[in-house]
Formats: structure tokens, sequence, C-alpha cells
């Protein structure tokens, strides 16, 4: 169940309507409209949903560590935390093809483009060299 899907349930459940439920939060009742309808909840607005309305949707959230500066922050959990067949974490199933790997000439420019880093080069360096010039 996404996140969507779990906020509009939990609205129903209650017996809420939006207005009332965008108060409890502290959004305006347009924001509840839009992630019922199936648009991205911000990390900062997942913080406020948690808060207001309790456990139920902790399982979204996680705090993380940085791995640079190492201070502490909340990140939202994938958007589809099981996937609706199994228990299998959604991110496990196979990536969809990029655009990249579809078309043959942006595959082949992707190849120069390391070929020319793994020489220390810029592409426009790489592909001077490559011609003589």
């Amino acid at each position: 169940m996404t996140i969507n899907e779990k906020l509009r349930e939990y609205r129903i459940a209650h017996k809420l309507t939006q207005r009332e439920l965008s108060s409890r939060i502290g959004v305006s009742d347009h924001s509840i409209y839009v992630w019922e309808s199936g648009g991205n909840i911000t990390t900062r607005s997942m913080v406020l949903i948690a808060n207001a309305l309790g456990s139920e949707f902790d399982e979204y959230i996680k705090m993380t560590t940085c791995k640079i500066c190492g201070k502490q922050f909340y990140a939202v959990v994938h958007n589809q935390i099981k996937c609706d067949n199994c228990s299998e974490s959604a991110a496990s199933h196979k990536p969809q093809i990029t655009r990249r790997e579809r078309d043959p000439f942006n595959k082949k420019l992707a190849e120069v483009n390391q070929m020319a880093r793994d020489a220390g080069m810029s592409y426009g360096q790489y592909q001077a060299m490559n011609r003589g010039c």
C-alpha cells in the first residue's frame, strides 16, 4: 500500500474530511487532495503526517545518518513498502530499463563518456584525441 493510499484510508476510517485532516497535520486542504490523488509527499510533510497521526505512518519514514557529516535526518522510505503480491521489498524487483540502455546511440555515448573519465579527460578532449587534433 502506498503512502497516498494509506493516508486516504486513514482519513475515511476516522471519518474525517480533507479539511479536518489538513488542520490536524498543519497543511492546506489542497495538499491532502494532491497527496490522496497520488502526488509526491515530501520528507518534511511525511514527518508532519507521522507526528500528527501517530505510529500508523512510522513505517514510511526512518532516521538516517548522513555518510558525509554524520548528522541524523529523516528519510521517506520508498513509496511502496511491500509488493502487492508478496512480502518482498519493491526495490528487489528488476529495475526498469533506462532510456540510455534502450537507445543504442545513448548507450554508445555512455561508453565513450566512461572511457574519457577513465582516461582522466572530458568527453570533448577524448574525442579530439581520437580524431588526431
